[in-house]
């Protein structure tokens, strides 16, 4: 009883609930989008490419399309990575 009165008066207090700093919040945000992309989107597009690349049957601009995407793919997860270890590396630092 005590703990559900402890967090019965804790959320009607006038405090602002804002917990951590910008770099926090920014860090959030990055991992957000990294989880999804990383989880549900790449995957999705690396399944695309090799459908293209099955279906492909010699045809050059096929293949060239399943390339660009794998490549692109690659390079969007690459880039997700190095934002997330930016916003880490500002967080340790401010």
């Amino acid at each position: 009883m005590k703990k559900f009165l402890a967090i019965l008066t804790a959320g009607l207090s006038m405090e602002p609930a804002v917990q951590g700093n910008i770099w926090d919040f920014l860090e959030r945000i990055v991992n957000y989008f990294l989880y999804f992309t990383a989880l549900f989107v790449a995957p999705l597009l690396y399944i695309l490419a090799a459908i293209y690349f099955f279906t492909a049957a010699g045809e050059t601009e096929k293949i060239d399309k399943a390339k660009k995407l794998m490549f692109w793919t690659s390079a969007g997860l690459f880039v997700m990575l190095l934002a997330k270890g930016l916003i880490s590396y500002l967080n340790t630092l401010f």
